[in-house]
């Protein structure tokens, strides 16, 4: 599933806090795989960060001022650099941020993908007896849909509900 489309390009001013590009997702999931591709033309990518944030907040640097004078990041980073957006909802907008650091060299975000893979995501409350704390519990234990809960052993969620007291 992508929540991606084309940008239009977005200029990278030297010595800037950040520039951002938005792409919301309409999609309601919690991501179970991610990969991210970007296309920034820059003449030093040394100079510059890169960023990823959920629409809850969660931000993860995929660039940290490495490359030296190499110009040019065009690349795809996957769930190895990703890994702290997994969990995370599909619903909203994911944020990319640029930085340059650099006083006098400019650059272009050409354009960026999110890709995901996700797990549905249910209200378990609608279930009697499934309360916020019990929906709570079994999202940590990765349950967030009526299809993964049909399929879970009872003596699973037995041990789920256990472990909380």
């Amino acid at each position: 599933m992508r929540c991606a489309g084309s940008i239009s390009e977005i200029f990278v001013p030297a010595k800037s806090k950040a520039v951002s590009s938005v792409q919301d997702c309409q999609i309601k999931g919690r991501v179970t795989d991610v990969k991210m591709s970007i296309n920034l033309e820059h003449p030093e990518i040394g100079d510059v960060q890169v960023a990823l944030t959920a629409p809850s907040g969660k931000s993860v640097v995929v660039h940290d001022y490495t490359g030296g004078t190499q110009n040019n990041l065009t690349t795809t980073y996957k769930k190895d650099i990703l890994n702290e957006m997994i969990g995370q909802s599909t619903r909203g907008s994911w944020t990319l941020q640029v930085k340059d650091k650099s006083g006098q060299k400019r650059g272009n975000l050409k354009k960026w993908k999110l890709e995901f893979h996700y797990q549905d995501v249910d209200d378990l409350k609608k279930m009697e007896g499934i309360g916020p704390k019990i929906e709570q519990l079994l999202n940590n234990a990765n349950i967030y849909s009526w299809s993964k809960l049909s399929v879970t052993n009872p003596s699973r969620i037995r041990e789920i509900l256990r472990a909380a007291g």
